[in-house]
């Protein structure tokens, strides 16, 4: 007697499986838990773990839409980095036409404001793109990488366990 087939591998007979991925991908882009995705799918969340363990192209999926929360994620950041224009349009329309037709005047009115770069954002992206040359607090970090190379101290915890005097006695 034939094993009976679990969700996945239904999906794949039924020509689903497309369908599916696309959703799996999306949901994880929009940033939807693990919850919220059983709850449309419309199965448990221990099912849906076995399923993952189960079926990589499963993981795969949800790992693409990760990529793409990432890459949304960095564009915004990107955008509010370097400043950015809002459009706004206002459409007004009056009860009387003035060219007598009887039908209303429609007017559209386009405001456009500029909204400057934000200081945080840049730096963030300096640092995590060009690294430590363009974290503010890159002397102090350069100090304390220095000074654990040579031995002067040693971290644990959070704390120094032993500090090297620089002069001797």
């Amino acid at each position: 007697m034939a094993k009976p087939l679990d969700t996945f591998e239904m999906w794949v007979n039924d020509g689903l499986w497309p369908k599916y991925r696309d959703f799996l991908t999306k949901a994880v882009r929009n940033n939807f838990s693990q919850k919220e995705i059983c709850r449309r799918l419309q199965m448990d969340q221990n099912t849906f773990s076995r399923l993952k363990k189960k079926h990589v192209e499963i993981v795969e999926a949800m790992e693409e839409g990760k990529v793409g929360l990432k890459e949304d994620l960095i564009n915004a950041m990107l955008q509010l980095a370097l400043g950015y224009d809002e459009v706004t349009e206002t459409k007004l329309a009056s009860e009387k036409s003035s060219a007598g037709r009887g039908g209303a005047d429609k007017k559209a009115y386009r405001q456009v404001r500029h909204i400057g770069p934000d200081y945080k954002a840049a730096v963030y992206l300096l640092k995590i793109n060009f690294g430590l040359d363009y974290d503010p607090n890159s002397e102090q970090i350069k100090l304390m990488i220095k000074r654990a190379k040579e031995g002067k101290e040693t971290w644990g915890n959070g704390k120094i366990i032993k500090e090297d005097s620089d002069k001797e006695d």
